[in-house]
């Protein structure tokens, strides 16, 4: 198999040094580095392995007799520290070198599980409360007013289920107790730890990969546990000590029947994706609390890429082979070459009223593409999407999608206005700005009026700014039949006005029904 675009690039591969007597995790991350060069050979590109070591100048120094066309960044620590390995993709910024995977920026903010947790917060995305080796005001505290709790206690740094056996899963009676309990681990292990509330439901895993339209939820995998019924975590047995009974009791599946969870976990996984500034790939993972709401209990930037790993196993899953996927990653970093370069034909409209996984971000994207939108509306326009894939029909949010062969092309967002009898709000309509000009928001104003004339609207509002910015959405509405309803002087500040419009539809009730 030749890869389009990649033929005959010289590739460097980083990885971790590691030797026969290293712990099975370090040993893997070779093994990794020699299949993921092994699948860019196949593909027609000249990898060549590169140890990253603690003497970047080393290091420097081969990368520079390599001179590659990309970096393959498998490392996944330096000094025997999972904290730096932001440093080699870093490095290979600092030498101008397309680099595969995550940016060091991104690397180095998702390492610090409080630190991740808390951004998550930020965010409104859901994480299960935690007590951390430094404590923060506004961290999500654990809860013991039902009396004692139980607590996971793994290291802050680490990824792999470092430091994580049977005896991190600990009881606490009580605030004090659990301080005392992380502060013992913490000595035993020689490492920071953070004591998050251990969630009994089950567990799952998102792995997303970077496409040429954006980031990509790969199929949802869950990690089932058998018996012993106390093995009930991913410990570090269960993943790189096959003769284990850990091991043994623990099965990767792909569950096939449940598509509103899956959607669910794919739009947060895609969601953190977002707000962590991630690019490449990375794998999420998620346990269900008491309700069966998924929370996000770990993001991993830098996961393992062995075929066996659950990254590679969500990508057959999908329909990608390792050959190519290690293909898919290479051209992200560096460009995607040979990809048809965007223009005004953007190819046939298809259109579809279902909400999927992914419409979040891809309505985030559009959302901010426009230039018309500031970050919290940004937000808001996922959050809207969220509410519909959580809650369906009866969030009392519906769609129109529009989308041609570079992805999402334009969106309506519409409902009930809540207490009334018949009238709708249109809460968003947007266009991707390759598409506008081209008759695409009429198109879509059409679909979503006619969708709530079926649905018995009687009339539609739209709302808008008054300010010069906003002219053309003011003329758009004018043009297809809507007229000022009400003007509110100085609502969004004190020289723009909230411009409010009214249009009756086709299938409305009469004026005196």
């Amino acid at each position: 198999m030749i890869e389009r675009g990649v033929t005959g690039l010289a590739v460097a591969v980083l990885h971790d040094p590691a030797g026969p007597h290293d712990p099975p995790d370090r040993i893997d991350s070779l093994r990794q580095a020699e299949a993921f060069a092994a699948a860019l050979e196949r593909l027609g590109c000249r990898p060549a392995l590169v140890p990253f070591v603690a003497d970047l100048a080393a290091v420097r120094a081969r990368i520079a007799e390599l001179r590659p066309a990309a970096v393959a960044n498998l490392a996944e620590s330096l000094a025997g520290l999972e904290r730096l390995a932001f440093c080699a993709a870093a490095l290979a910024e600092a030498l101008r070198i397309p680099c595969t995977g995550n940016p060091s920026a991104a690397l180095l903010a998702s390492t610090g599980k409080s630190a991740v947790k808390r951004r998550l917060l930020m965010a409104g995305l859901p994480t299960a409360p935690w007590l951390a080796h430094d404590p923060r005001p506004g961290d999500a505290a654990p809860d013991f007013s039902a009396g004692p709790a139980r607590f996971l206690i793994k290291p802050e740094d680490e990824h792999g289920s470092v430091g994580i056996g049977p005896d991190a899963l600990v009881t606490a009676l009580d605030r004090a107790h659990l301080l005392e309990l992380l502060h013992g681990r913490e000595t035993r292990l020689g490492l920071p730890c953070l004591a998050e509330t251990f969630l009994s439901g089950r567990e799952f895993a998102v792995s997303i990969l970077q496409g040429p339209e954006g980031p990509e939820a790969l199929p949802v995998a869950e990690m089932r546990f058998l018996a012993p019924k106390e093995t009930t975590v991913l410990t570090y047995a269960s993943k790189w000590r096959e003769e284990s009974r850990d091991c043994a009791s623990t099965r990767r599946r792909f569950p096939a029947d449940e598509p509103r969870l899956t959607l669910r976990l794919q739009d947060l996984a895609l969601s953190a994706w977002r707000v962590l500034g991630l690019a490449g790939y990375a794998r999420l993972d998620f346990r269900l609390d008491a309700e069966g709401a998924p929370q996000i209990i770990d993001v991993n930037a830098n996961p393992c890429l062995a075929p066996d790993a659950g990254f590679a196993a969500a990508a057959a899953r999908a329909g990608l082979d390792y050959d190519t996927l290690a293909g898919r990653i290479l051209r992200a970093a560096l460009g995607w070459p040979d990809e048809a370069a965007p223009t005004g034909d953007c190819g046939a409209l298809r259109w579809r009223q279902a909400v999927n996984a992914g419409d979040a971000e891809a309505v985030r994207r559009l959302a901010e593409a426009t230039g018309f939108f500031n970050a919290d509306e940004v937000a808001i326009a996922g959050e809207l999407v969220q509410e519909h894939l959580a809650k369906g029909e009866a969030s009392g949010y519906f769609f129109i999608f529009a989308e041609d062969d570079r992805g999402l092309a334009g969106y309506a967002c519409y409902g009930p206005v809540p207490g009334s009898q018949d009238s709708y709000d249109l809460y968003w309509i947007a266009v991707d700005p390759a598409r506008q000009g081209g008759g695409l928001g009429g198109g879509l104003l059409a679909r979503a009026e006619a969708d709530m004339a079926a649905r018995g609207a009687g009339g539609v509002y739209a709302e808008t700014a008054s300010r010069g910015q906003y002219g053309p959405t003011r003329r758009f509405y004018e043009r297809h039949g809507y007229a000022v309803a009400a003007r509110l002087a100085g609502f969004y500040a004190a020289d723009d006005d909230k411009i409010i419009y009214h249009k009756r539809v086709r299938g409305a009730r009469p004026e005196h029904a």
